[in-house]
């Protein structure tokens, strides 16, 4: 083991100490060393640690913590030793309320770096920071309502950022219904699993052979009712839903007669939140990429008479969509993948000049630069984020955008 190493000697499983400076995008913390940047998992703003080297892309170095020798009164023991090294959750060393406080550092400077917003204009807007999603403050525990994880001999997560499993058997974020369904099964076939909690109970199966459970996975929203695969997309975290429509009806944007868009609608959750703000007299057309959610949209909305469900690619849509005055929406909802919409989407976007833009973020970074681009033509109204995923980096935000008419 080389401690002290110059950064020119610097390789896979070298070991240094240095100290933490801050958290950055990722769930990563920033440290430097002879001048060198490194993001290191596992350490805390403040703390002096002794890191491990796992990896290098271009000129930025990636670490483990693996010894803490002054640590932050932020750091609590987890509650899953597995999450030490399980990808799947990174903040569970980190007081509940001190996760909160990091992602709120990281949607600020996320913003102040991408946006192009004026500093106290995002000042403003993420004043409030990333709240919980009630007012009863959380654990972190027993959100998560749908998961994945290999069966090896006992129930495993992959290592973060590898293939490498790490055993889990029992995974705190997961509802106990769902922790309960894992413990039941003595033996299985090698291989991927999902587990997903509904109204009529736990799945817990993959494509080839369903372990218990129902096989088709019941949610009702928005007076309409789902009944999808349990492999089809569904919000990890239920709570998360209901708070972004109470979000949108406090805006008071939707009304009754619009046309709205719901651009990557998935399942339909927001198209039928949309079809009831419309009312009869509206149109909502959602939009999908991914032909299992189209069919699920289609099957739980084929009722609403107001509401079009197509199956497409997002850019094919919007190059295809009639573009006449009449046809244009007041509004459009855009909830990308983490990826964000992307340049190209949000200026074809832009070309049908709706009144609204609703954009819902699971990517601060994504929601950025985004909105530096949509910031030509409009301006951020409100802004809220939540955190809907704890002992995790993630966290999600919505945007309201209004056309400038200036």
């Amino acid at each position: 083991m080389k401690l002290n190493v110059t950064i020119d000697e610097l390789s896979v499983g070298d070991k240094i100490e240095v100290t933490i400076t801050k958290v950055v995008h990722g769930g990563h913390f920033l440290a430097h060393h002879h001048g060198r940047t490194i993001f290191v998992r596992g350490a805390l703003d403040g703390e002096r640690v002794e890191i491990s080297i796992t990896s290098k892309r271009k000129k930025v170095y990636y670490a483990v913590a693996t010894s803490i020798i002054e640590s932050s009164p932020h750091r609590v023991s987890p509650p899953c030793q597995s999450s030490l090294t399980c990808g799947g959750c990174d903040f569970q060393y980190v007081d509940i309320a001190y996760q909160r406080s990091l992602k709120s550092q990281v949607l600020h400077e996320s913003f102040c770096k991408f946006s192009g917003l004026d500093v106290s204009l995002v000042d403003q807007l993420i004043e409030n920071g990333v709240q919980p999603l009630s007012a009863t403050d959380h654990d972190g525990s027993n959100w998560r309502y749908r998961s994945r994880f290999v069966w090896q001999s006992g129930w495993h997560m992959r290592k973060q950022g590898s293939h490498e499993l790490v055993s889990t058997p029992r995974c705190t974020i997961i509802t106990q219904q769902m922790r309960d369904a894992l413990a039941a099964v003595d033996s299985a076939t090698d291989g991927e699993y999902f587990v997903v909690e509904g109204n009529n109970g736990i799945s817990l199966g993959n494509s080839h052979m369903q372990l218990s459970g129902p096989t088709m996975v019941d949610h009702e929203l928005f007076d309409s009712q789902w009944s999808i695969p349990p492999q089809a997309f569904w919000q990890a975290n239920p709570n998360l839903i209901p708070a972004i429509s109470d979000f949108l009806d406090q805006l008071k944007v939707i009304h009754q007669g619009d046309t709205w868009w719901d651009l990557y609608g998935g399942a339909g959750v927001f198209a039928a939140y949309l079809a009831q703000q419309v009312g009869h007299v509206g149109h909502v057309i959602s939009v999908d990429g991914d032909s299992m959610a189209t069919r699920a949209a289609r099957s739980a909305l084929h009722s609403l008479a107001n509401t079009k469900i197509i199956h497409s690619d997002i850019e094919q849509f919007l190059d295809q969509v009639d573009g006449t005055a009449g046809a244009r929406p007041r509004g459009v909802l855009v909830d990308p993948p983490r990826s964000g919409a992307g340049e190209s989407v949000v200026r074809k976007i832009m070309g049908f000049g709706p009144e609204y833009i609703v954009y819902i973020a699971c990517d601060p970074v994504a929601l950025a630069r985004d909105i530096n681009t949509l910031s030509e033509k409009y301006c951020v109204a409100e802004l809220r984020a939540w955190d809907a995923f704890p002992m995790s980096h993630h966290f999600e935000t919505v945007a309201l955008l209004t056309r400038d008419l200036s």
